[in-house]
């Protein structure tokens, strides 16, 4: 799993480089774009796993798909309110 991953993030990295994005930019972006859409899943397993049919999972994967990629588009400090 984690060599498909790797290989995930290189391929995202270099369209985002090919857009760009600065190298580490790029695989930062990738890095995470790849590790929400990964934990998203996760998510989904559990939810189908406990019983829950697809059309009853639908919702709240919408939702948290929704907030996931909301706090990566608004920047993690924002959501989760730490101060140093």
């Amino acid at each position: 799993m984690a060599h498909y991953t790797a290989r995930e993030v290189e391929l995202l990295a270099a369209v985002l480089e090919a857009e760009s994005a600065p190298p580490l930019v790029a695989r930062l972006a990738a890095r995470q774009l790849i590790d929400v859409r990964h934990e998203l899943g996760w998510e989904n397993w559990r939810r189908i796993e406990s019983g829950q049919s697809s059309d009853e999972a639908h919702p709240a994967a919408v939702a948290d798909a929704d907030l996931a990629f909301g706090m990566l588009a608004d920047g993690l400090g924002r959501t989760l309110s730490i101060r140093p």
